[in-house]
């Protein structure tokens, strides 16, 4: 989820945030890093690699594998074959530098683990601790991704491009094979910054993007035809201020789906977030606005049944913008109530959790939530449903705690083991921001079978769940929370032959604050 807010101060007025600055220092990092690298403008690269504010942005379970979840957040990724039990992070020395905020993240039926990288996409391989890059981009941004439900390797991307003269300009590919192989990037009408891109499950011939036309005005494209060509339509109460990123498609009418919109308007001269959810009945033609406020829309479910639909507002916690805070929470809305009754849908959401979220998925294993390991003592939490109200003010049991977090064993030789030897951005380095008293030394060599004379007890266990995690390989097993260790960011390397295109997004993500549906 993009949201580079650049103004620090408006009309000489100091936001009332005061906390933080994560959002703006990624946008920071991402523009200054790579004018570092043409010699236009240095940073030190460190005050953004480590240290801001912690915040679970993305959280997906397997299809295959429900004790197979993933997280992927402002400290990298984390995983757990355990249905988060236990978790392990994987810094971003293994994975790539993750520059954006806005996650890109996939488990493969196998349970090989896709994942965003500076402007590319990487693939895990037989275990989480070595990843290959799948999807390089290097002259084009990967915008968004997602996977068709009738056909699991099947992966559908955006790319973006910018330059000097033209503009933005953006592609569609897709890969029928997860990723080993692509189709030839074929140009989108209408649309110059692709934004979101999904698949109707209902439909698997219907694909949706949005994004904005060369003057920034909101466009939606629908193809029934796998892709092959399109149908474009505007996106009404959309634009460059209020950019629109699908939700979701639903799985029961290919013309019902949500968008929901990143925007901000200017209160007493201050930033002030101002997102909405909006729903179509009939394909794009006509629109409603469901619930408008002033935080960020960080969170959207649909129950399994699609009777409900939940909105999770949230805080980037960034000092130069401003949420309201009694806007902060979940709201939740019967979906035949609000369809019969359009007119009046934002009085049909009732508020039913006040905290701020930053991400929310509900399946059939149950409600997941984002949360903030600061303020209500831990990261993710889980709920069997949305049936609770503010009455019940501990509705989630916590599922993921930061502190309890523990490094990937990884051996020497795979990228993994870079998070051991990375002095500034491996697993020490963030100890202090997980509040986790660690020890990030390499382990031991671990044995690949028993041996007679070896104690059992270090002698990693791998269920069947780690073997499905881990394809032919499997994953290493997640370790016992009463190791030590913690999480990290790695500032990693770069390619001095993408700075061009990296200065281009850079100055992107300062004109669109991106967020897909990448929440849900």
């Amino acid at each position: 989820m993009r949201h580079g807010r650049l103004n620090l101060v408006a009309n000489g007025q100091n936001p009332p945030k005061t906390e933080g600055g994560e959002t703006t220092k990624m946008a920071w990092k991402t523009l200054g890093t790579t004018l570092a690298l043409t010699g236009t403008l240095v940073f030190a690269s460190s005050a953004f690699a480590n240290g801001r504010f912690p915040r679970a942005q993305r959280f997906i379970e397997s299809p295959t594998n429900t004790s197979l979840v993933a997280l992927y957040g402002t400290y990298g990724l984390l995983v757990s074959s355990d249905a988060g039990r236990s978790w392990s992070n994987i810094c971003e020395a293994a994975t790539g530098t993750y520059t954006g905020e806005d996650p890109l993240l996939e488990i493969l039926p196998d349970g090989k683990i896709v994942a965003s990288a500076q402007t590319a996409l990487v693939k895990s391989g037989g275990s989480w601790c070595d990843w290959t890059t799948i999807l390089d981009g290097s002259v084009d941004s990967v915008q968004d991704i997602t996977r068709s439900q009738a056909n699991p390797l099947t992966i559908l991307a955006l790319l973006g491009s910018y330059a000097q003269g033209r503009g933005f300009a953006s592609q569609f590919v897709q890969s029928t094979d997860g990723g080993s192989t692509w189709s030839m990037p074929a140009s989108l009408p209408v649309i110059a910054r692709a934004l979101s891109i999904d698949v109707a499950p209902s439909s698997q011939k219907r694909v949706v993007v949005t994004g904005l036309d060369a003057s920034g005005a909101g466009n939606l494209l629908v193809s029934d035809d796998g892709a092959a060509t399109w149908q474009g339509k505007p996106l009404s109460m959309t634009n460059s201020s209020a950019a629109p990123y699908l939700a979701v498609i639903s799985k029961n009418d290919p013309n019902r789906f949500f968008v929901r919109t990143d925007a901000y308007q200017s209160i007493n001269g201050t930033d002030t977030a101002n997102d909405a959810l909006m729903l179509t009945l009939d394909g794009g033609s006509t629109w409603t606005t469901l619930i408008q406020k002033n935080a960020k829309l960080y969170g959207f479910a649909l129950s399994p049944d699609e009777s409900t639909v939940l909105a999770g507002y949230g805080d980037p916690v960034a000092s130069e913008t401003y949420v309201a805070p009694g806007d902060l929470g979940i709201y939740r809305a019967d979906v035949a109530t609000i369809t019969s009754d359009l007119a009046h849908a934002s009085t049909h959401f009732e508020k039913i959790y006040e905290a701020s979220v930053t991400c929310l998925r509900w399946t059939a294993t149950g409600l997941f939530a984002c949360t903030s390991q600061t303020a209500v003592g831990f990261e993710v939490g889980k709920a069997a449903d949305a049936s609770f109200t503010l009455s019940n003010t501990n509705p989630f049991t916590p599922l993921l705690k930061l502190p309890e977090v523990r490094p990937l064993p990884c051996a020497q030789g795979t990228r993994g083991y870079t998070c051991y030897s990375d002095p500034t951005n491996g697993f020490a380095s963030v100890c202090a921001l997980f509040q986790s008293s660690c020890d990030a030394s390499p382990p031991p060599p671990m044995p690949h079978q028993r041996d007679a004379g070896l104690d059992a007890s270090v002698i990693p266990k791998t269920s069947s769940s780690d073997a499905a995690a881990g394809g032919a390989g499997g994953a290493p097993a997640t370790p016992s929370k009463s190791g030590a260790s913690c999480a990290c960011r790695s500032a990693g390397s770069r390619n001095a032959d993408a700075t061009a295109p990296l200065l281009a997004f850079a100055l992107g993500v300062v004109l669109v604050r991106r967020r897909s549906k990448s929440a849900h």
